[in-house]
């Protein structure tokens, strides 16, 4: 399943977390949103659900057991 890193961090963060992700075996997918606003939630709304369907859509299925 990939893991979301959520906020507002710089490209610099994204790749060096994007690097620790992916070394221990995490699917990792960055998406960059350089017009988006911190509380895209509410100044993009459609951005915002189609983002979220997409990042939900792989999640689908039931977490493995730790």
């Amino acid at each position: 399943m990939p893991l979301q890193c959520a906020g507002t961090v710089s490209d610099l963060q994204a790749a060096k977390a994007g690097k620790l992700i992916t070394a221990a075996g995490v699917a990792y997918e960055y998406r960059s949103f350089p017009d988006g606003m911190y509380a895209m939630h509410a100044t993009d709304p459609q951005c915002f659900a189609v983002t979220l369907v997409r990042w939900a859509a792989p999640s689908a299925a039931p977490l493995p057991r730790a």
